[in-house]
């Protein structure tokens, strides 16, 4: 009786499922709504003593994405000030809208990914239909790794496109 080999498994190639990815995510949201009178009016003092209270250093090395769940119309520099406090403590951060959350904590897991499990692997990116996984996704991935990979493909193992060789 001849043996059957899955050749697949054998092939060394590691798998990376971005829909996974989005799954398994613990990725920091931070909603100023709260910190907006009535949720929905921005007052410069009190938003500055919720600037002063937060503790920071909570995102340390992390991505955070940025939202307002209310309807509020929020300041430019709101932003700027909650990105420069979150720089100020080696993070990161996006923003979003409310209804493109998933969309941003998928470039936010990608960003945190660590490439070191990857490094002179070949590696198959993979992303089934999910409204988070956009193009944007896989632009960002391929920009994370194929520094560092032997090889990058997108697709299934048993039917790949080639995206990038190290020679």
């Amino acid at each position: 009786m001849e043996i059957i080999q899955n050749k697949v498994a054998e092939s060394g190639l590691i798998n990376l499922s971005l829909k996974e990815l989005l799954h398994q995510a613990d990725v920091p949201v931070l909603d100023i709504a709260h910190w907006l009178y009535e949720g929905i009016i921005l007052r410069e003092d009190d938003f500055k003593s919720h600037i002063r209270a937060y503790h920071w250093s909570q995102h340390t090395g992390r991505t955070v994405v940025l939202t307002c769940t209310t309807d509020a119309i929020v300041p430019m520099w709101a932003w700027m000030l909650i990105s420069s406090r979150l720089e100020a403590h080696q993070a990161h951060s996006l923003y979003s809208d409310p209804q493109d959350l998933e969309k941003a904590k998928l470039l936010a897991a990608i960003a945190d990914l660590p490439v070191e499990p990857y490094r002179g692997q070949r590696v198959l990116i993979n992303g089934c239909q999910h409204p988070a996984i956009t193009p944007a996704a896989f632009t960002a991935i391929t920009h994370k790794l194929q520094p560092c990979v032997r090889s990058l493909m997108y697709g299934e193992a048993c039917s790949n496109v080639p995206i990038f060789k190290r020679k």
